[in-house]
């Protein structure tokens, strides 16, 4: 209308997802090993946002298998929590509730039971050497939520492989 010309180039990309076979020694940064979701117990919503659970109450399994080379172990875990729509706080002018709880426990594989830890929604939480399986690396986070607050999105695991 102007007198301009609209763009004749385009850009295009493609993404790919690549297997990792084996995990050899060094750093393993965040995003290489995603959690699977593998038990969902309580009161979900369906219309969360795409890729996502929307919890009510109750709890979410994640599982993060990272395919370890012969030998080798984690240290010095940790997992990202990466949620686009950020931390579900109450509804809007509610300034006594500051936000859900949602209490984060692994698995301690040298004890047997789910041991607390300090989760961290959209964040990086450290987690104890206790929480890999010394002979696979398996490592298992459970989220749970009693009021309503839990949007479980991509869980990343991060450490060093030695």
């Amino acid at each position: 209308m102007n007198g301009s010309h609209p763009r004749s180039t385009a850009l295009g990309a493609v993404v790919l997802s690549l297997v990792v076979d084996q995990i050899g020694t060094g750093p393993l940064p965040a995003g290489v090993v995603s959690g699977r979701i593998v038990d969902v117990v309580g009161d979900t919503q369906s219309q969360g946002p795409p890729g996502m659970l929307l919890m009510q109450n109750g709890s979410v399994t994640y599982e993060f298998a990272p395919s370890l080379s012969g030998g080798a172990h984690l240290t010095a875990v940790s997992i990202s929590a990466q949620n686009p729509y950020g931390p579900k706080f109450g509804p809007p002018g509610n300034t006594t509730q500051t936000g859900p709880t949602v209490v984060g426990q692994v698995w301690d594989w040298s004890h047997a039971t789910w041991s607390d830890i300090a989760y961290q929604d959209n964040g990086t939480t450290a987690l104890p050497d206790s929480a890999v399986d010394p002979s696979t690396g398996l490592i298992r986070l459970r989220l749970t939520t009693t009021n309503g607050g839990l949007l479980a999105g991509s869980i990343s695991l991060s450490g060093t492989v030695q």
